[in-house]
């Protein structure tokens, strides 16, 4: 088919015949059925069967509008490949010059026929404002591909934006200048910004100059419900020698449909397949399921036999923020009060339901006094199915309206029939002890949300993670063990090994303390309800039981590693003696060298520089000013040793263990992340460039 195509013409290089374009027309030697444009670089005009009208299209274009005003100017071209910097120097000596409009005109002029740069070539002012113009559009394109990016825009959010600002600013060369489409602004994030993130975030990751960095990787999965399919989401946790802080940054994400452990692994590799993991991971924190750790056994098995001598990988147990919602859930569950069918009950009764609202306000007296105001706070809150734990106001709030909420069900003589909620609201309503059943929840939730609210946060916390899981297990078992067998329990291994299905070492049904708040409730009670409190009390002891054997069964007490980097706690330098950190210290250094993280000349080195820390007055002095509630043990740390030579050691082994992760905290808030930069028939690479940009932006 190609002799029927049309062939280029001489003849368009001809000015009589061909004026409008015969100046930058110009044919390819080995291509007869193309041409190409003298103004556009690397422009390539297919002729096909449009001949000289795709010519004439071209001619049209923005492209060769504006490369065509360039060039038909007295600006040569080599003025347009010549460094930045020399452009930004004589912008410079523009924008600093105080002479008037018709000099620089004059300028201009006698610049293009006197004056030449070092090849002898031109340059007009007007040249430079034009360049400069371009190189701020530029500038003005990313800015905007950042703001999408930050505030979750979509691409077609765009699609007349170079329309649009002309008409804003008619006066602005930069608006003139600027274009930015949907398709171009996906280019720029998904091969400017996110490869320019990535990559730094990669040197981070690498050896720099003999220096070997250690890095930590967080994983979870969620929903993808644009693609069907599992997110995995990749994090990674470092030391920045720059800012002597733990880092850590969303790193990239695969979309799985079955996610085996070996598909996990396939992912994993995929993900770091120009990392040296094999040398450099030293731990990889997640939650608890079994896949997760069948995952982990496969990628320490596939580590030794890339590298038999390679490090060990480091462990802390799943993440103890998942272990604690786990097991406040199961004890829930234990028990006969379906407290969480009761609590969706309350809410969905008057969810998107305008009517039932209104006339839980009219029946409640409470229509007028709130006529045109916010009326969301008289209501009970949504409970939430996957954080146990966050399900404390839920409850709180349906305690202070639980009277209302009873004159409402109790207006109506016939409810629903076809609606099981408002049966189950109906019988909670009605329940002798359900206003006990829920203070004794919320003072459970209680106990357990400090432990939440600390290690959601980012700062590194592995140092407090055994004090802080030991201080909550005590504080549970309190309720209900004995008070002779929970003080010979003074160790982590005992409180894991405590018998609590022998009832010699349990308190009796009607000795747990359920809380003043339950305590309470239950003396309201007349005795007509004595066996409501008998099944209350058994229900609760129960609870707590089954709260604290999910907790042993995958508590990060049972890992060595929970227990030897504490002797690196603040709190406990200041709290315990000399010789019991001195043993943790001692261990965690067995472990390190077991583990190849280090050798034995450096542990004995680190051993002793860590004695002499703990010895140092001054030292202690300004751990004592530590506030584990908002201070950083990363920058203390560093403001200790990282100038003092004496202590070179022991800081490579404090850089190593106090970037291991406590925890997925930062992993589960990616995922709202993920949720506000979804959009519908967004591809997968789109979504991976904008949270890896995102991140970028941020932690800038």
């Amino acid at each position: 088919m190609n002799k029927w195509k049309t062939q280029y013409n001489k003849d368009w290089e001809n000015e009589t015949l061909f004026p409008e374009f015969s100046k930058w027309v110009k044919n390819i030697s080995n291509k007869p059925n193309c041409d190409r444009c003298k103004f556009c670089p690397g422009s390539v005009i297919d002729l096909s069967n449009m001949a000289i009208q795709a010519i004439k299209s071209h001619s049209k274009s923005k492209k060769h509008e504006k490369a065509s005003t360039l060039f038909t100017s007295n600006t040569p071209i080599t003025f347009f490949q010549r460094k930045l910097t020399e452009v930004e120097s004589e912008t410079k000596n523009l924008d600093s010059s105080n002479s008037s409009n018709s000099l620089h005109s004059s300028n201009s002029s006698n610049s293009s026929s006197n004056s030449s740069n070092s090849s002898g070539q031109s340059v007009s002012f007007q040249s430079v404002i034009d360049s400069n113009s371009m190189r701020n559009a530029r500038k003005a394109e990313v800015l905007w591909a950042i703001k999408v990016i930050v505030g979750h825009h979509s691409y077609r959010s765009c699609g007349d934006l170079s329309e649009l600002f002309v008409k804003m600013f008619p006066d602005s060369n930069t608006a003139r200048e600027f274009s930015m489409g949907r398709t171009k602004l996906s280019y720029v994030i998904c091969h400017g910004l996110a490869p320019y993130y990535q990559n730094k975030l990669a040197k981070y990751l690498t050896p720099i100059s003999g220096i070997q960095p250690s890095f930590v990787v967080l994983f979870d999965e969620a929903y993808n419900s644009v693609s069907n399919t599992k997110q995995l989401d990749v994090h990674v946790s470092y030391f920045d020698k720059k800012e002597k802080i733990v880092c850590r940054s969303y790193y990239d994400s695969q979309f799985l449909g079955h996610a085996t452990a070996q598909d996990q692994l396939s992912s994993f590799k995929n993900i770091f397949k120009n990392v040296d993991y094999a040398t450099h991971l030293i731990q990889v924190s997640m939650d608890g399921p079994n896949v997760n750790w069948a995952f982990l056994d496969l990628l320490q098995e596939n580590i030794k036999t890339a590298n038999p001598e390679a490090p060990t990988l480091l462990q802390l147990g799943s993440c103890g923020l998942h272990v604690i919602h786990g097991a406040y859930k199961i004890g829930q569950e234990s028990t006969d009060w379906k407290l969480a069918k009761i609590l969706r009950a309350f809410y969905s009764i008057f969810k998107k339901s305008p009517a039932r609202r209104s006339d839980y306000l009219q029946i409640n007296e409470l229509h007028e006094s709130h006529e045109g105001k916010d009326t969301n706070y008289l209501f009970p809150l949504k409970y939430c199915g996957h954080r146990w734990l966050e399900n404390g106001k839920v409850m709180s709030r349906l305690m202070e309206k639980l009277q209302l909420v009873r004159k409402y069900i109790y207006f109506f003589k016939k409810l629903p029939k076809n609606d099981e909620r408002f049966t189950v609201v109906k019988e909670a309503c009605h329940h002798p002890v359900f206003k006990a059943i829920l203070q004794f929840s919320l003072c459970i939730a209680n106990d357990l949300e400090p432990f939440l609210k600390l290690f959601q946060s980012e700062r590194p916390l592995a140092f407090f993670l055994y004090e802080k899981v030991k201080q909550m297990m005590i504080a549970l078992m309190n309720r209900f063990v004995k008070p002779d067998v929970l003080a010979s329990a003074n160790s982590a291994y005992k409180i894991l090994k405590l018998d609590l299905k022998n009832e010699s070492n349990l308190l009796s049904t009607s000795s747990v303390k359920i809380g003043f708040g339950a305590s309470t409730e239950l003396k309201k009670l007349k005795t007509v309800h004595h066996t409501n409190i008998r099944d209350f009390q058994s229900n609760a002891r129960k609870l707590l039981i089954n709260v604290i054997d999910k907790m042993r069964e995958q508590s990060p007490l049972a890992f060595k590693l929970t227990l030897y980097p504490s002797a690196l706690s603040p709190t406990e330098i200041v709290s315990m003696s000399n010789i019991k950190l001195e043993k943790r210290f001692s261990s965690l250094m067995e472990l390190l060298i077991e583990s190849k993280w280090i050798n034995s000349v450096t542990a004995d080195k680190a051993l002793d520089q860590y004695v002499k820390l703990i010895k140092n007055k001054d030292y202690v002095a300004e751990m004592k000013k530590f506030d584990i509630a908002s201070d950083r043990v990363d920058s203390l740390y560093a403001g200790l040793l990282s100038e003092a030579l004496h202590y070179i050691d022991l800081w490579e082994v404090v850089k190593k263990c106090i970037i291991l992760s406590h925890g997925n905290a930062r992993v589960e808030a990616g995922f709202s992340i993920n949720e506000s930069t979804l959009q519908e028939n967004m591809k997968n690479a789109s979504v991976v460039a904008q949270r890896i940009a995102y991140e970028g932006i941020i932690s800038n």
